[in-house]
């Protein structure tokens, strides 16, 4: 009875280290299936960023491109407001020959009477050979206004062509702005995101993965032995 009652109380104090060595045991097996857990997650986040990094690399693409369009648009449109300038100033000056031309065709037609034709400036009667020189210097004047005006004319067409096909160019670079923001918002979202699994890979090697490899090295090691069981 003696040694029954002996051993009952030496399995009574043996139960007890067993036991929080158990429950150790459960608590570095929960803790390391956790960690294998968040090693499977790290795995597949670092799949996704070498996807997100090359999507991030057609959107800088993409920036740089829409970036260029808004930059030539800019220049078609500086282009276009010169035509428009230029045009409006051929216009003016044309209005300004074609009122010219007018006035001096009434004062060519006011002089074409042989008798009683007055100097248009001072109101003198002209002699005949007075009458024909300045009929013939208004009808020079006349014709270098002419030549002004169909010269200006010309040039005035080029630019018409010159601005609607500027128009044309610039219909499709109307949305650039759109698209821009669209990109910009695009890479902030996934520059966001590389940045958030960048931090968790840190994390997780810094301290995820040593404190995984430890466990491990433990949980390999021979749990029982006559002095108990050591896990760390």
């Amino acid at each position: 009875d003696k040694i029954s009652s002996q051993f009952h109380d030496y399995q009574a104090r043996r139960m007890a280290p067993l036991m929080i060595i158990e429950a150790e045991r459960a608590r570095l097996e929960a803790e390391y299936s956790q960690l294998e857990t968040m090693q499977t997650v790290m795995e597949e986040a670092k799949k996704e960023l070498q996807h997100l990094e090359s999507e991030l690399s057609v959107a800088g693409l993409k920036m740089k491109e829409v970036g260029d369009s808004i930059a030539e648009r800019a220049e078609l449109e500086s282009e276009l407001k010169d035509k428009e300038r230029t045009k409006a100033q051929l216009q003016a000056e044309n209005d300004q020959l074609r009122m010219a031309m007018n006035e001096l065709d009434e004062r060519i037609k006011s002089l074409e009477p042989v008798e009683g034709s007055e100097c248009p400036t001072c109101g003198q009667p002209l002699s005949p050979a007075e009458r024909e020189k300045l009929i013939a210097d208004l009808k020079r004047e006349g014709k270098q206004r002419g030549d002004n005006f169909r010269r200006n004319q010309a040039e005035l067409k080029t630019i018409l062509e010159g601005i609607s096909g500027l128009e044309e160019k610039l219909i499709p670079l109307a949305s650039l702005d759109g698209s821009l923001r669209d990109v910009t918002r695009a890479s902030d979202q996934l520059e966001s995101r590389i940045k958030q699994i960048q931090l968790q890979k840190t994390d997780w090697l810094s301290t995820g993965l040593p404190r995984l490899k430890e466990i491990r090295s433990s949980l390999k090691k021979k749990k029982v032995s006559k002095k108990g069981i050591n896990f760390l």
